[in-house]
């Protein structure tokens, strides 16, 4: 699939009724990452470089190893955070990523979106 190209009403139907199976399935990452496929999530160039240079565009959020950080850092902050408002990392399935390789922006902000959360307000 090419990011500079729009997807086929085909294509973003099959996309949503994976999606609608993922959350029935409880897998809400997975529904966020075929969300940002539908929509067409793209990075500008020079992101979508930086992000091909990292070891993985998609960290696993530890929420156990966050808690034991410093008080006051931000990773604390951050588990601190997620544990008031009852919530966990998304996670995407490795098969959504492979299946989505031109999708890295849009699964790293599902990925971290409750971290802007914390660093925005």
């Amino acid at each position: 699939m090419d990011s500079s190209h729009p997807l086929a009403s085909r294509q973003r139907f099959s996309f949503f009724s994976l999606a609608v199976q993922a959350y029935r399935q409880g897998k809400l990452g997975d529904v966020a990452a075929y969300k940002s496929a539908i929509l067409g999530t793209t990075a500008y160039p020079e992101i979508a470089e930086t992000l091909s240079r990292l070891k993985t565009c998609f960290p696993t959020i530890d929420l156990a190893a966050l808690r034991s950080l410093p008080e006051g850092t931000f990773g604390q902050i951050y588990a601190q955070h997620m544990d008031e408002c009852h919530l966990t990392p998304l996670e995407i399935s490795a098969d959504i990523i492979a299946a989505l390789p031109d999708q890295s922006l849009g699964l790293r902000y599902t990925l971290l979106h409750d971290v802007f959360h914390v660093l925005l307000g």
